[in-house]
């Protein structure tokens, strides 16, 4: 005897009940990948939107070893009818439906494709926000919402590096429902991803529809951020897109200046620069595709930290610090692990830098500080009593006001470490100040006489 299955919608499902024999139809709104970045990469599953006939939504998941047996029957778009399944309480940070459970597809669920026909369930469902909303959404990472703009200005940047292959970032200029304009930042396979899309359109007057997305706020502004499951819709023939046209409308005229949207491609060479601003942007974006960047800034040593002194004693083998253990210095590196180890004094100086519109901490080592300085840190020492090794030495000192092309190299660290100080891994030039620069020094240099008194600007931690 045949078993019928009995028929649910999304907003009936319950963590305590069980559907073996039950089944819901939904529509497939979208699917992404979710990965371990931590693991290489590491593909962990597939999470899907799915959409039922009362335009409910849930999240649902499933385990990457059943990519081969449910690929083919998960399109985007398409209707599906899922029945044996699980539900379980949905995730507590970026969710991507209001629903209290998420829909977990196990080795006994069946999935079926559905005709289009049957069942009335629309083809969109997008949680727009106003620039309000927005700014009252900043640095939330419980929900993530959608966007719809029209897009007045796009900026493309290409770096390439020696040591890391090509880092796509885009930056869009969206205009919102009443002309606000907000910027949204895209990085890596997203920002290719967005490009690919962008062109196979035609028509320069886009609106875009970003889903899944996350705000944030630097230096004071409010810009949108793209995560790993944010999607891309050009111009669709969507309900909402011909709604959003019509509110830039006035009696058929457009309302607001839309003006040419503008496109501009950087490529960066080697020789070209970068801003402190692009460091900040990195570290603080949503995208962790890329866990490591060179950059190249011309910058202003503009004063030194002292909170971990401008020097430190290494091994003299390997460079590393040395800790100390009852009465002798061991070397903590696994691959050197000299003990007793032979102490070398060495440079660390941390400065805080700034270029013309913002400012950071770099830490400068040896190799490089030796340059700076004119000397090394051994010397220092050998030529001075140990009253005189507790101030910052003369030369030390002669480094504020400097100029130079500083190369930082962002890792895997900087994402997490709640106190920003940037490793300078080479400085490119060591040229002195500009003349006009020079001129300067001796005021600039008078404001570091009295730390109490400093009112510049500090750099964010």
């Amino acid at each position: 005897m045949a078993i019928t299955k009995s028929y649910v919608t999304l907003d009936q499902l319950d963590r305590k009940r069980a559907y073996r024999n039950i089944h819901t139809t939904v529509r497939l709104l979208h699917k992404w990948e979710y990965i371990n970045f931590k693991k290489d990469n590491e593909l962990l599953g597939m999470n899907l939107l799915l959409l039922d006939e009362n335009n409910n939504t849930i999240q649902g998941t499933m385990h990457h070893s059943l990519l081969s047996k449910f690929g083919n029957t998960l399109c985007e778009g398409n209707l599906i009818e899922i029945s044996n399944f699980i539900v379980q309480d949905c995730n507590k940070s970026y969710k991507v439906s209001d629903h209290k459970f998420m829909l977990r597809i196990t080795e006994t669920t069946k999935i079926h494709s559905v005709e289009q026909q049957i069942y009335q369930i629309p083809k969109e469902n997008f949680c727009f926000q106003s620039y309000d909303a927005f700014v009252k959404s900043v640095d939330m990472t419980i929900d993530l919402f959608d966007a719809i703009g029209y897009i007045k200005h796009i900026e493309k940047t290409d770096v390439r590096s020696k040591a890391t292959h090509a880092l796509r970032r885009v930056t869009l200029t969206l205009m919102l429902e009443g002309g606000i304009e907000i910027p949204a930042t895209l990085w890596a396979e997203q920002a290719e991803q967005f490009e690919d899309k962008y062109r196979a359109v035609e028509n320069n007057n886009i609106v875009l529809i970003m889903t899944s997305i996350l705000v944030k706020i630097y230096q004071g502004a409010i810009y949108l951020s793209a995560s790993s499951s944010t999607k891309f819709y050009f111009n669709q023939d969507f309900a909402s897109v011909v709604a959003f046209r019509q509110s830039l409308k006035f009696y058929g005229e457009c309302n607001v200046n839309l003006g040419r949207m503008a496109v501009q491609d950087k490529r960066l060479g080697e020789e070209e620069h970068h801003s402190i601003n692009d460091i900040w942007d990195f570290v603080s974006s949503d995208d962790q595709h890329v866990i490591e960047r060179k950059f190249v800034c011309k910058a202003t040593i503009t004063e030194i930290v002292l909170r971990n002194d401008w020097n430190y004693i290494s091994c003299s083998s390997c460079s590393k610090k040395l800790e100390k253990k009852a009465s002798s210095l061991i070397c903590v590196n696994k691959k050197c692990g000299k003990s007793p180890a032979v102490g070398v004094l060495r440079f660390r100086i941390e400065v805080i830098v700034e270029d013309r519109h913002d400012s950071a901490n770099f830490v400068i080592f040896d190799k490089d500080a030796t340059k700076l300085t004119g000397t090394t840190a051994e010397s220092i020492k050998n030529n001075s009593d140990e009253e005189g090794m507790e101030g910052l030495p003369t030369c030390v000192k002669s480094i504020i006001g400097s100029t130079h092309l500083f190369e930082i190299h962002v890792k895997d660290y900087d994402f997490k470490s709640t106190y920003k100080s940037f490793t300078v891994s080479e400085i490119l030039n060591q040229s002195k100040a500009s003349s006009e620069e020079v001129n300067n020094n001796s005021k600039r240099e008078a404001s570091f006489e009295d730390t109490n008194n400093d009112q510049r600007k500090k750099p964010r931690i």
